[in-house]
């Protein structure tokens, strides 16, 4: 899983950009380019302060935004901007990962109620649902540890969508170790004695710690918010299971259901 090309959205109506933040010091680490993406229209607030009509808002906008990549700039970063007037900029971020080819799109993201994100349709879940490719949601963090990653993996899945998930997550998780830029851990959960995966078959096929392999039975998301609340981790790695239309609404994935409930970045992965 590369992180080449980084698409970070920017949020208009906020001071604080969490993710491009995080979208920058990835770069300084890989060497990857940067592409800032906005979208605004007369319904957004934000866009009273940048003019009143559309082109004065427009172009406010833009060099407010030309002015937060400006550090980047010089320090060498690779950075372009994009910004577009749309009213429904939840499509038009999904648009923009595909156009730009993006290997992640970076969004800030902050802590919505339950039942806020199930009777609504929210950004953080159009991403997750819609983007082809990763998505790596930053959050503000409150005790975390910043090299401790968590990688949640389905250690009973042999094929399908949830066995490439896997694979992308150990591959990533693999580079992490190797490059000594994280203290890797792993964690799977079951439901019942029956579907109990084996844990050594990480340490055989991928040459993980024995020590950094969590098996536990429980619901998975119960299990990954314990998992990662006890190590503290920075960032969760989980596989996605994108749904759309009514399934999407009722049955929200593992994604979703964690995502409230921790304090850390969360990568997810399909």
């Amino acid at each position: 899983m590369d992180f080449k090309r980084l698409l970070v959205v920017i949020d208009p109506t906020r001071e604080e950009q969490p993710a491009l933040d995080r979208a920058r010091v990835i770069a300084r680490q890989l060497g990857s380019q940067i592409h800032l993406y906005a979208c605004i229209h007369e319904d957004v607030a934000a866009v009273r302060q940048f003019g009143a009509g559309r082109g004065e808002a427009l172009d406010a906008c833009h060099a407010w935004m030309e002015s937060l990549v400006r550090p980047l700039r010089e320090a060498g970063l690779d950075v372009a901007v994009e910004l577009e007037w749309d009213p429904d900029w939840y499509q038009g971020c999904v648009r923009a990962s595909q156009h730009y080819r993006a290997d992640v799109v970076l969004k800030s993201s902050f802590s919505r109620p339950l039942h806020q994100r199930v009777l609504k349709r929210t950004s953080d879940w159009t991403l997750i649902r819609q983007c082809k490719c990763a998505v790596l949601l930053v959050k503000d963090g409150g005790a975390i540890n910043p090299r401790a990653v968590l990688a949640a993996v389905d250690l009973s899945a042999t094929e399908g969508s949830r066995a490439q998930a896997n694979e992308k997550i150990l591959r990533f998780a693999r580079q992490l170790i190797e490059s000594e830029s994280a203290d890797v851990h792993f964690v799977s959960a079951y439901r019942d004695l029956s579907q109990a995966p084996d844990r050594h078959r990480l340490v055989r096929d991928w040459g993980v710690d024995l020590e950094h392999i969590h098996v536990r039975m429980g619901d998975p998301d119960d299990v990954i918010v314990d998992m990662a609340e006890q190590l503290k981790v920075g960032l969760l790695v989980i596989g996605n299971a994108g749904r759309s239309g009514l399934a999407a609404a009722i049955n929200n994935n593992t994604v979703e259901r964690v995502l409230d409930k921790l304090d850390c970045d969360l990568l997810a992965v399909s």
